[in-house]
Formats: C-alpha cells, sequence, structure tokens
C-alpha cells in the first residue's frame, strides 16, 4: 500500500511552460485526499516552488536543493539540512571566479544572485526561466552577498557560464566534480548544480521516510532526471517520464508519458483506479 509520493517537478508534474495542468493538480489532489503524503521533491527551493504546488492535499513536507533539505511546512521551518562546507564553497568559488557567470545561491527559503547580473538573466537561462528567477530571486551586491554566505553555508549552487568553448566547459565542470565532497550534475537547460554529495534526493526521502514510520515499499517515486534517480531506486516503485533521461528508464518499475502529455496524471489513474481529469 502506497502511503508517500515523493514527485520532481519541473520536467514532471510541471510541464515546459514550468506549469501545473489542472489534470495534474487534480490527480495529485485526490491522492492526497486519501491520505497519502504528498512530497515534492525538487532542485528548487521553497521560494521558487509555485504556490498551487504548496496548497495541494497531502504536502506537508517538501524536498528542495536536491535533498539538501527537508522542509516542514506546518511549523515553517527546515527539519534537515545538509549544506555546501565553506572550505568546498571557496575551491568553487575560485574555479568560477576567472568567467562570465551567472550562480545562484540557495539558502533557506530564498535564492541569492549578484545584483550585476540582475538585468542579464537572459544571456544565460532559456526565456521561461528568467521571469522565475527575476521575480523570485534576492539580488545583493558583491559585499552584502560575501557576508550572508560567511554567516550561512548554502545548501545548493547553481552556476551557468556565458560563451566558453564545450571543452573548458566541461574542463570547469570536472574541476568542480573533483572536490572532495561534491555532488554535481549537468541539467538540460545548462545549468550546473552544485550539492554535498550526501545531499541526493534519496537521502532525503530516506531520512524523511524513516521519520513517518514509512518503509520502501511503501513509496512511490516519480520523476524525469538524473538528480532523481537516487529517490527512484529508494522507492518501492518508480516512475520515469517518456521524456526521460536513459538512465532512469532503464531503473524504473514504469514509464509514462511525457510531463507535456499528462504523463504524471495518468501514471497515477492507472495505479489508483481513478479518474485523474
Amino acid at each position: 500500500m502506497i502511503k508517500l509520493i515523493a514527485v520532481d517537478l519541473d520536467g514532471t508534474a510541471l510541464n515546459s511552460q514550468r506549469e501545473m495542468t489542472e489534470t495534474t493538480r487534480a490527480a495529485l489532489d485526490k491522492v492526497g485526499s486519501q491520505g497519502i503524503n504528498v512530497v515534492p521533491a525538487t532542485g528548487r527551493i521553497m521560494g521558487l516552488i509555485p504556490q498551487e504546488v504548496l496548497d495541494l492535499s497531502g504536502v506537508e513536507y517538501l524536498i528542495t536543493c536536491n535533498g539538501a533539505q527537508i522542509f516542514d511546512l506546518k511549523s515553517d521551518k527546515a527539519i534537515y539540512e545538509n549544506p555546501i562546507l565553506p572550505e568546498q564553497l571557496e575551491v568553487i568559488e575560485e574555479i568560477l571566479e576567472p568567467y562570465d557567470t551567472l550562480i545562484h545561491y540557495y539558502l533557506g527559503k530564498e535564492t541569492y544572485i549578484k545584483d550585476s547580473n540582475q538585468n542579464r538573466l537572459s544571456e544565460f537561462m532559456p526565456d521561461e526561466l528568467v521571469k522565475l528567477f527575476y521575480e523570485n530571486s534576492e539580488f545583493l551586491n558583491e559585499e552584502d552577498l560575501e557576508n550572508l554566505l560567511k554567516e550561512h553555508a548554502p545548501l545548493k549552487i547553481d552556476y551557468r557560464i556565458n560563451s566558453i568553448p564545450p571543452q573548458e566547459r566541461q574542463e570547469v565542470f570536472d574541476r568542480i566534480k573533483s572536490i572532495d565532497g561534491i555532488e554535481i550534475i549537468l541539467q538540460e537547460d545548462g545549468a550546473c548544480e552544485i550539492t554535498h554529495n550526501n545531499s541526493i534526493k534519496g537521502n532525503a526521502l530516506r531520512i524523511l521516510s524513516n521519520n513517518l514510520n514509512i518503509i520502501p515499499t511503501e513509496i512511490l517515486a516519480i520523476g524525469d532526471s538524473l538528480n532523481d534517480l537516487s529517490m527512484l531506486t529508494y522507492a518501492g516503485k518508480s516512475i520515469a517520464m517518456k521524456q526521460s533521461n536513459p538512465v532512469l528508464k532503464d531503473k524504473v518499475d514504469i514509464i509514462t508519458d511525457t510531463n507535456d502529455n499528462e504523463g504524471v496524471s495518468k501514471a497515477l489513474n492507472s495505479l489508483f483506479q481513478f479518474n485523474a481529469s
């Protein structure tokens, strides 16, 4: 019997326009209304999660920043965090310093960006992300950002480098990957996501489910990207979207339709035998 559903957002519960359709919302809401824990598991931080996701029935906890944080909505605070260490951050910033780079620092509930990049977002990221980050990020001057990072270690860092040859881009990626205790994943939109290497969705799902006395066979996980792999393999039942990374398709129990063709609602309708529309 499924007691918890861990569902990725971008590429899974959200379509290519980064929106949740009414059909997907209704399906997840119906599952939550049956007493099943619905846990959004995302690379986003609290401040970037759509309100319609937070309002779903059954959503009491969030796995954010690829597993670096578990957030309790009832208490409005994190119950688990595993940030990047100061010495790791120092090396990462040294590697990125020579390049024209957009860096997002994820701390607490918010995303922080250097204010000199506030009006340059479109140079680094797809159009559908510009509005999201422009409206939901804190832009700080260099001194204030530096002071913030001295006081609070980031849970996750995303970076995008502008105008760099592919070989050199790969070399930067490999140098960061070689830092002891660091996890780095390249996303399809060009962002490189950096966390502590224990900060993966599967580990956060294990911690949360243990706290809720839920065992892996009572968990369903749904995702599409490499940062979902650990939670898909931890869960007793797993679903990948049709457009997923091929690595995921070889590891899951079910492959559903794409995120642009109601893949989540179709899967839930089939598994729980209700009309998701």
